[in-house]
């Protein structure tokens, strides 16, 4: 047949001197320079780069990849950013994260997103003993890595909406997405004293 014939030839210039056989040539594994050994990783990454658990198996087999380190986005190729990207407390170049818009509603938010039914979100206005509440049951979109690494902490954060007014809300302590700012932690955040009777304090 023509099909057989094309093979044949195709056989003797390819494969000149090498057998030619019906079956696909096996597809060599990627050697991945770590992995886990006697429970402990064995990290042979290059330099600059650290040993990744991306993921276990349907089999229970860990799957690792070499992940490059970073301190900013300058350390980054392309379109890649540096940040906790595997949520472990340190920093590797990898996708771009979505741009969270903080005062975002449900559907445009690209990140998550707070409602205000588990902790309440303020736009309040001012600092200090000057700080009031303007409106009540807001919601806020952000994104969050690093939390609960240690122990789970809460901690206020602040966001200026560059008309005077801000959003205030509490999240677990960690990376929080730009704009977002720390406001401290306790009873109430540090710049807004005034919420401190706002928010269930475990009492």
């Amino acid at each position: 047949m023509r099909v057989s014939s094309l093979r044949v030839a195709l056989c003797l210039v390819v494969a000149a001197g090498a057998g030619c056989s019906d079956d696909e040539p096996e597809q060599q594994e990627e050697e991945v320079p770590c992995s886990v050994v006697n429970g402990g990783i064995v990290d042979e990454c290059p330099e600059g780069s650290f040993c990744h658990q991306l993921d276990v198996t349907d089999d229970g087999e860990f799957v690792f990849a070499c992940a490059q380190s970073c301190n900013t986005d300058d350390d980054c190729e392309g379109d890649m950013e540096c940040y906790d990207a595997f949520d472990e407390g340190r920093l590797a170049c990898a996708e771009a994260r979505p741009v969270c818009v903080a005062d975002a509603s449900e559907d445009a938010c690209l990140c998550g997103f707070n409602d205000g039914s588990g902790s309440p979100v303020f736009l309040v206005m001012g600092t200090g003993a000057e700080c009031a509440i303007v409106e009540r049951e807001q919601t806020a979109c952000f994104s969050q890595t690093g939390t609960c690494l240690n122990s789970c902490v809460d901690e206020f954060y602040r966001y200026d909406l560059g008309d005077g007014t801000s959003l205030i809300m509490r999240a677990l302590q960690g990376s929080i997405s730009p704009g977002w700012v720390s406001d401290g932690q306790g009873l109430a955040p540090a710049s807004c004293p005034a919420l401190a009777s706002e928010y269930d304090n475990g009492e």
